[in-house]
């Protein structure tokens, strides 16, 4: 992931300014919003848009909101910026070939009953971001950061929550497949992961070391191995980049990212070229 603030697009950077030709190779180069195109296109053709900041203006819609920060999370002018893109990016035309020869995909989403308790616990969130939204429109200072913690919590709570009735339904499912279950949130994984039998399942969270990801993943992805069965993978880390084939056939998504473009590549670490039995 390039970004202003990241240490590795400043290496880059040093490095394709001696390089006669730059490529970037990317299946996600945009997650939620153009601003997050601007490094890698400013790392192609140095200067095209002239600065960061005139980019985010013309097409994130850039300002400074209410409380001083400055924000590009808009869209603006998306078919001129769609022309511009053009230009600077090569398509694969044998992407479409490819989906047509894998087995089939097929989504289902599940909806757990949490009952009364939870839903009123819910309620009371919910009751609490309308307060506090009203309150920081009258401009208290100190609701923003009252109701983004208030979300925070809820958020992580609703992982929890959901544990029993989703152990609940997989029983139902009798999945004998091998399986990948993605979380958000370390109490969640923890939260599946006492309810797995020891030794069948793989726990790769953010703070584990890159270097032993694959190592601890191969049994997984073997399809002779019948010890490993269950990957407990973080979101955050594992939703990207990874190759799970050809061993695992079932991905299930216990939390989401607030961001689409995220929750649509845990599918993919499963579903793609290498693939033997359908998803």
């Amino acid at each position: 992931k390039l970004s202003a603030e990241n240490a590795t697009t400043a290496s880059v950077k040093r490095v394709s300014r001696k390089a006669t030709c730059v490529l970037c190779v990317s299946a996600t180069p945009q997650k939620a919003y153009p601003a997050q195109l601007y490094e890698q296109l400013n790392l192609i053709k140095p200067g095209v848009f002239n600065s960061k900041r005139e980019f985010e203006i013309r097409y994130c819609d850039g300002k400074t909101n209410r409380w001083g920060e400055w924000e590009a999370k808009g869209a603006t002018y998306s078919s001129e910026l769609h022309a511009c893109l053009l230009k600077l990016m090569i398509r694969p035309t044998d992407k479409l070939s490819m989906i047509r020869d894998l087995p089939p995909l097929t989504r289902e989403d599940v909806f757990l009953e949490l009952g009364d308790k939870v839903k009123k616990r819910f309620a009371e969130y919910a009751a609490e971001y309308e307060r506090l939204t009203k309150k920081m429109w009258e401009g208290s200072e100190e609701a923003k950061a009252e109701r983004d913690a208030s979300v925070m919590r809820a958020y992580r709570e609703s992982g929890l929550v959901k544990i029993d009735a989703f152990f609940e339904w997989w029983k139902t499912k009798n999945e004998r497949d091998k399986t990948v279950i993605f979380c958000v949130h370390e109490n969640v994984m923890d939260a599946v992961c006492s309810r797995l039998k020891p030794g069948s399942f793989v726990k790769i969270l953010g703070t584990t070391p890159a270097k032993k990801r694959y190592g601890m993943l191969k049994p997984l992805c073997d399809p002779k191995n019948t010890q490993k069965t269950v990957g407990v993978l973080s979101l955050g880390t594992c939703a990207e980049s990874l190759n799970l084939v050809p061993g695992v056939n079932v991905v299930i998504q216990l939390e989401f990212s607030h961001t689409p473009a995220i929750n649509d590549q845990c599918p993919g670490r499963v579903w793609r070229k290498g693939c033997e039995k359908p998803v």
